[in-house]
This record gives C-alpha cells, sequence and structure tokens, in this order.
C-alpha cells in the first residue's frame, strides 16, 4: 500500500476481485480480501442474481460437491473496485465461476464462462481500519434469506483467518429481517485468535448477538478456510 500526504489521494485501480458463493436458493457472494493489496482490504457480503441456467449447473454441481468451496470472479476484461460496487457505480459484471480455488484465474478453465452477476444489494461492507482492536470472543457475521443461513468470520487486522460456511438451518430467534441485513454474533467459549483450521468443530454453540443475550446455532458445513492469502505473511506457515 502507498501511503500519501499532502494533495495526494488514495484510490484503488481496477482489479479482478474473487468471491466464495452462499446459497443453493439465494446467492451471495463473500469476497476474498488481502491485508496487504490496498484493492482488496475489505470485507464484503453481496446478494447478487444470476442466470437461470447458470444457477442451475451451479447448484446442481455443489450438491455433487458439497465439501468444495465455489469461486466467483470477474473476468479481466470487466474490471472493477471495491467502492464502486459500494458505491452503486458497478451494479453488474461479467464472472467466471470455478469448483475450488483456481490457481491463475484467466488460465484454469472455470466450470462456468462469461455468466453475468447482477448485483441486488451491498449486504455488508467495511474498509479494515488497523486500529481497531480484535474482539473478545470469536466472531462472526450471520447472513442469509429464506432457509438458508451463513457464517463468515468477522476480519479485524492481520493476522486474522477468512472461513465461510453454512449452518445446518436458520436461526429460528432471529427474524428474517435481521438476517437478511446481516447480524454480528459472538462465541463466548471460543477465544478470538488466530486459528489456522476450523474452530468450529461441535454440531451447536451458544451464541451472543452483537455482544449479549444467550441463544443457539446449528453449524453446518465449512468449505472455505483460509490464512495464507489473506495475509503476509501467512501466520501458518509450517502449522
Amino acid at each position: 500500500m502507498n501511503h500519501q500526504t499532502g494533495s495526494s489521494s488514495i484510490a484503488d485501480t481496477p482489479d479482478q476481485h474473487g468471491f466464495v458463493m452462499c446459497g443453493l436458493e439465494t446467492l451471495f457472494l463473500c469476497h476474498l480480501p488481502m491485508f496487504y493489496m490496498e484493492n482488496h482490504r475489505y470485507q464484503l457480503i453481496l446478494q447478487v442474481s444470476i442466470p437461470e441456467y447458470a444457477m442451475a449447473h451451479y447448484a446442481a454441481d455443489r450438491r455433487k460437491n458439497p465439501g468444495t468451496p465455489y469461486i466467483l470472479g470477474n473476468v479481466q476484461t470487466d474490471l472493477m473496485t471495491i467502492p464502486q460496487m459500494q458505491n452503486r457505480q458497478e451494479v453488474s459484471f461479467v464472472s467466471d465461476i470455478f469448483r475450488g480455488l483456481p490457481n491463475d484465474p484467466n488460465k484454469d478453465k472455470p466450470l462456468i464462462h462469461n455468466v453475468n452477476v447482477t448485483i441486488n444489494r451491498i449486504v455488508h461492507y467495511r474498509y479494515f481500519d488497523f486500529n481497531m482492536d480484535y474482539p473478545t470472543s470469536l466472531t462472526y457475521i450471520l447472513f442469509g434469506a429464506g432457509t438458508e443461513a451463513h457464517l463468515t468470520h468477522y476480519i479485524t487486522k492481520q493476522p486474522d483467518f477468512d472461513q465461510v460456511l453454512d449452518l445446518a438451518e436458520s436461526p429460528d430467534w432471529l427474524d428474517i429481517q435481521h438476517l437478511q441485513a446481516s447480524v454480528p454474533i459472538n462465541i463466548p467459549s471460543l477465544a478470538s485468535q488466530v486459528y489456522c483450521s476450523n474452530p468450529l468443530v461441535n454440531p451447536e454453540y451458544d451464541v451472543q448477538l452483537g455482544g449479549s443475550g444467550s441463544y443457539r446455532i446449528k453449524i453446518g458445513r465449512s468449505y472455505f478456510f483460509d490464512t495464507a492469502s489473506l495475509n503476509n505473511p501467512d501466520p501458518c506457515q509450517g502449522a
């Protein structure tokens, strides 16, 4: 990242961005952030729609490979910045969909090529503030729609970890408006620290909503976990 002073300004450059895909009925995208690159220093969740043929293909393939992450990214000929999406200057883009994390999205063969993506709304948007402290307990962002609910780890600052997973069911204690809008949940039994593997190995956890109350969630399947791409250096290298 370049630090500039005076009259100079800081600006992202149009780039390719990767997203973890969530949901078989309503499609959400979780941005794959990188602390060490200005263009990617964001936690972002989008609700999007793709053409019916692409959604059907993706959903059918995912049901056959439930533990595999599906990654969507804008193609090299349709670059954009994260702020442009938040500002609604970019409301659609052309993407490729991959089964698994591609080594090179411009060379690896995608599962589905040239898919039009419409951004329906921004669910969560945050530029990382390295002045912030880690939460006291392990914290996730809970979001979803209908009967589907998902978690993504609340990322704070380097070092940290990135994780996306499904709940087994949508919590009956959370109304649909809060689920769609996204809320932070805390797991008091687990400390906030850099984990090098999935910390949510139990079938159920007691959680707080925004730091208070006592509720319960049922864990479904974790399908994305990363420290290597998020941090530089990787805190889990050799672990």
